[in-house]
């Protein structure tokens, strides 16, 4: 190595490695910019910054295994570094290990609350992890309520709620109704639950939710139609954990307005919360 320069010291062989790497990779020759990183990471392994290039290169060469293993140690060396956790979401990504990606987006926006690159890149990936979501089917609950929490839209969230209540019979719609009062009335009996009947249980206008997709995720539906009844009642009562106080109150003003009948319109209801 040290006859490959005529510069002296550790710290200049290390830097013109870097430079001559970073140049590799701008003009898209990412398997010399991996080997000259390589290189550099021999003579100065505690550099974090090497090896997020060396990650970066490696993610250029679909070495998704050995991309991640470069930005898992990024990390250890510079917890703070947000391209650590950036090049280590693509790897997962790569590796479609795509719930650990978005993760990793998480973990770095907790790192850096103010970096609007780092925020800018998991909103990006929020909405590929959604598509990636609607393509695939459900396996479980679990599972469907992880791909729930990661919608990204509040109007989504609430059509597939929607969606689900009107591909319910009116006996399971009942059983949701109550189960949600139930849940309202914070785990005891809801005063006189008798009053509430199936012919009350009315299919809701999907229509209202024009922000949200137009149609429902047939992969969504094949998963929810395959539940039993008690299962989709339970369902309901996990998502309704995990929405914002926001969409509760649209929820609840929801079931009045369509199930009890209440006067208040759609439009009205949409502009209390920010989209």
């Amino acid at each position: 190595l040290h006859g490959r320069y005529t510069v002296t010291g550790w710290g200049t062989m290390v830097e013109d490695l870097k430079l001559r790497g970073n140049e590799a990779f701008a003009r898209g020759a990412f398997d010399v910019a991996e080997q000259l990183y390589s290189e550099a990471i021999d003579l100065a392994p505690s550099s974090h910054v090497l090896w997020s290039n060396r990650a970066a290169a490696r993610l250029q060469l679909k070495q998704h295994e050995s991309a991640l293993s470069d930005a898992e140690q990024c990390i250890v060396l510079e917890p703070s570094w947000v391209k650590g956790y950036h090049r280590r979401a693509l790897a997962l990504k790569g590796l479609e290990r795509m719930d650990e990606a978005f993760q990793s987006y998480q973990e770095a926006c907790r790192q850096a609350p103010e970096d609007l690159w780092v925020r800018r890149e998991m909103k990006k990936f929020r909405h590929e992890l959604v598509k990636w979501n609607a393509s695939r089917p459900v396996t479980s609950s679990d599972h469907f309520v992880s791909i729930f929490k990661r919608l990204d839209d509040i109007w989504d969230r609430l059509s597939t709620l929607a969606y689900f209540w009107n591909a319910s019979d009116s006996g399971e719609r009942l059983m949701i109704f109550q189960r949600f009062l139930e849940v309202l009335a914070g785990g005891s009996t809801p005063a006189d639950p008798s009053v509430y009947t199936e012919e009350m249980m009315q299919p809701l206008p999907t229509k209202n939710y024009e922000h949200a997709s137009k149609e429902p995720i047939s992969l969504w539906m094949d998963f929810f139609n395959s539940l039993e009844s008690g299962q989709k009642v339970e369902l309901f009562a996990r998502l309704w954990d995990v929405t914002s106080e926001a969409e509760k109150g649209l929820i609840v003003k929801d079931l009045q307005f369509f199930v009890l009948g209440s006067a208040e319109t759609a439009d009205q209801r949409a502009d209390e919360v920010d989209e």
